[in-house]
């Protein structure tokens, strides 16, 4: 059952490397697609009962495998941390492109006002003025 849930943690963490790649390549498509996938590792995570074996995941007991096996692969505390890290920057960056998006939309309504201001005189038919 740990080997599975670490080999379901990897996963995820490749998913969000992914995701980052996505984000600074503007791919939003491929975004929304490795979420999907991202959020199926989520929820078999989810599934697998790890209440007995909670404190040896965490605690860097790792009986099952060995010495050399622990010293060549991250922890599952540690592949958590940099998945949240990872996160992070995912968050920031969308936060970042959103604030950008918004700021244009009020600049071209800020404009759009300014059209409608100045054709309010003219006859109805030859008005500018667009309804959002």
């Amino acid at each position: 059952m740990k080997g599975e849930i670490y080999s379901l943690i990897s996963e995820l963490r490749a998913l969000v490397e992914a995701q980052m790649e996505a984000v600074r390549e503007d791919r939003i498509e491929l975004l929304f697609d490795l979420q999907e996938r991202r959020s199926k590792v989520v929820e078999k995570i989810q599934k697998i009962d790890i209440t007995a074996e909670k404190s040896a995941l965490f605690d860097g007991s790792e009986e099952e495998s060995s010495r050399e096996e622990e010293e060549n692969s991250p922890s599952f505390k540690e592949m958590i941390l940099e998945i949240i890290e990872m996160d992070r920057e995912i968050k920031e960056r969308i936060r970042s492109e959103m604030n950008g998006i918004l700021g244009r939309l009020n600049r071209l309504e800020q404009m759009k006002k300014g059209f409608c201001q100045r054709g309010s005189g003219e006859r109805q038919g030859r008005n500018l003025c667009l309804n959002a």
